[in-house]
This record gives C-alpha cells, sequence and structure tokens, in this order.
C-alpha cells in the first residue's frame, strides 16, 4: 500500500464485518454486487491484517 510492503495474513471476514465492508466494497466495485444479484452463491471478503500488528497485540 503506497509503496509500503508488509507482511499480511488472509482471513475471510466474519458475518458482521462483511456486513460493514459491503457497501464500500460495492461502491469501489459495482460488478460485484451486479454478481451477487445474480448467483446464489456468498463472495467472501477477505481481509488482508498485517502480521506486525497480530504481534504488537499478543503483546499488550
Amino acid at each position: 500500500i503506497k509503496g509500503i510492503r508488509r507482511r499480511v495474513k488472509a482471513e475471510q471476514a466474519s458475518a458482521a464485518e462483511k456486513q460493514r465492508l459491503w457497501p464500500r466494497l460495492t461502491a469501489m466495485y459495482p460488478g460485484y454486487k451486479r454478481y451477487q444479484e445474480i448467483t446464489d452463491r456468498d463472495i467472501p471478503v477477505v481481509i488482508l491484517r498485517s502480521i506486525d500488528e497480530d504481534k504488537s497485540r499478543s503483546n499488550d
């Protein structure tokens, strides 16, 4: 992001996270909303979490 490289871990968003993020995602990429309207399959939302953030949280 913005030229900064970092290690991340990918996690599927929880139902609550997806509900919060979905409007922002479909505003940026309207095709996701159109596709969700014509399919029965759930489109997963993946969150990339910085591994360094996980380490700093565990030290608290």
